[in-house]
């Protein structure tokens, strides 16, 4: 049986010859997912309140939407949308905000995904990012984070640092980096 301690020991000492690169950049890693919305997302289709799926009959849309419990949305980010395709009149989308607005956090038309995405970007919008001024930062890598959060945050980045990249900070792709003026150079 070998001996595990002995390994460990070398291990050790195996870390403090070699340097680790990553933590010797200057690098900082910035996660996307932590900036993402927690709120609770909610649809509210109107096709099932339409004729036939396809049109609209105002006095009886108008009593339904009296019944619906709106209670139910207390606290959400609902997105109010039409899957029928049925064209409508542009009052009923009034009529549903008006109705949720006291209720629900945020409303659009539109779908879940999209609304998901706006509140994440509105979140980076709101994120205090001054502790990177200066910083070479990474924006790290993760299929799960939207391409528009992508480009929001290059937005809200490119003035703070001089060099923006796309990865990990071990094996990042520069994205930006800040030239220095030609007077700068020269002295």
């Amino acid at each position: 049986m070998p001996d595990l301690k002995h390994k460990e020991t070398d291990m050790q000492d195996f870390r403090n010859i070699i340097p680790n690169k990553v933590a010797l950049s200057g690098i900082t890693g910035v996660n996307l997912l932590d900036y993402a919305p927690d709120d609770q997302f909610l649809d509210f289709d109107i096709t099932p309140f339409c004729y036939r799926g396809l049109m609209l009959k105002e006095k009886e849309f108008k009593t339904e939407m009296e019944a619906v419990n709106w209670a139910q949305y207390m606290g959400s980010c609902v997105s109010v949308y039409c899957s029928s395709g049925a064209i409508l009149p542009q009052w009923v989308w009034m009529l549903i905000a008006a109705k949720l607005q006291p209720f629900a956090k945020s409303i659009i038309f539109g779908s879940t995904e999209v609304h998901r995405t706006e509140r994440w970007i509105a979140n980076i919008e709101a994120a205090d990012f001054s502790s990177l001024k200066g910083k070479k930062t990474t924006l790290r890598a993760n299929p799960a984070v939207p391409e528009a959060v992508y480009m929001k945050a290059t937005e809200k980045l490119m003035p703070l640092v001089p060099t923006l990249m796309y990865g990990e900070p071990g094996l990042p792709k520069v994205i930006y980096k800040l030239r220095k003026s030609t007077t700068e150079a020269t002295s």
